[in-house]
């Protein structure tokens, strides 16, 4: 038997996170659903929201399933506490049972947001990744709705103000700036 590469971690916390994590996978298209390790922790991500959990052991790699697999995998969870995570050639095991995935380098097209985040969040992170990224960490739906609205209340201001002879340009301007500066101190936060 070949020695398979996996991390054992708590059932019940990794049965939250799946709970937690659904909420995201609604839809006719969800976006995929991501298991990687750092060191000896399990992280789950779907559309830029991640999970954490602590266990042993590891492996190499990201997983992608489709987010669809997300509420059948919470439902027919195995009963293993811990329960081991494994990898197999086209597979992620849960205990024992086995999903289609697609591996590949752990890489940087990462991308996570608060679960809580707003429309200021999802603006900024149009700014800083490209759509390739964006579109990979299923963020491309909640960007487009935060770019909506930003233009719903730039075109307010303008109703407002374009008596005044400010442009919509202008104040589209101003507005892009703000989440400009906003980058560039939190950066320096950091």
């Amino acid at each position: 038997m070949i020695e398979t590469e996996k991390i054992l971690v708590s059932r019940s916390q990794f049965k939250q996170a799946l709970k937690t994590l659904s909420v995201g996978s609604k839809g006719k298209y969800p976006p995929e659903v991501v298991f990687y390790c750092h060191g000896e922790t399990l992280f789950i991500r779907l559309g830029g929201s991640e999970a954490q959990i602590e266990g042993q052991g590891s492996f190499v790699g990201q997983a992608r399933l489709s987010g669809k697999a997300l509420k059948p995998l919470t439902l027919a969870l195995p009963n293993n506490d811990p329960l081991p995570l494994s990898r197999h050639p086209e597979r992620l095991g849960f205990g024992n049972l086995r999903l289609t995935c697609k591996w590949e380098p752990h890489g940087s097209e990462n991308i996570t947001v608060a679960i809580n985040a707003d429309d200021l969040d999802y603006l900024r992170l149009a700014n800083k990744h490209s759509f390739d990224e964006i579109n990979k960490a299923g963020l491309v739906p909640k960007i487009e709705a935060a770019t909506n609205k930003l233009n719903e209340q730039v075109m307010n201001a303008y109703d407002l103000l374009g008596s005044y002879g400010v442009k919509y340009e202008e104040i589209y301007a101003l507005v892009e700036k703000a989440i400009q500066n906003k980058m560039i101190d939190e950066s320096k936060e950091e």
